[in-house]
């Protein structure tokens, strides 16, 4: 087994690349899964993940249609602003789930 300092070298070499893949995916419009989709009540457009694992945005109605609009990546918050009515959206919280006993 390797020592302390060869594993934490390990570990953080890994760290880094996992970071470069992530963004590598952003700037080629993959969605990396860490958040939830965006979907904005005023004017209904929402974000999905096509089969190529490509976000894309459409409107009930015509799910077939990729809108060509992208909501801008949320901020530390969860906050963004929809690219169709500039309405400003937030993600969904997370629900936990667990419950003691279960």
């Amino acid at each position: 087994m390797a020592d302390d300092a060869e594993y934490k070298k390990l570990v953080d070499d890994v760290g880094r690349t996992i970071l470069v893949i992530q963004e590598l995916c952003r700037q080629h419009g993959i969605f990396d899964g860490l958040r939830k989709l965006l979907e904005c009540s005023n004017c209904g457009l929402m974000e999905d993940v096509a089969f190529s694992g490509r976000l894309i945005t459409y409107r009930a109605g015509a799910e077939d249609v990729d809108t060509g609009l992208r909501f801008p990546e949320p901020d530390h918050d969860g906050y963004s602003r929809c690219p169709g009515c500039g309405v400003v959206v937030q993600l969904e919280k997370e629900e936990d789930n667990w419950k003691e006993g279960k």
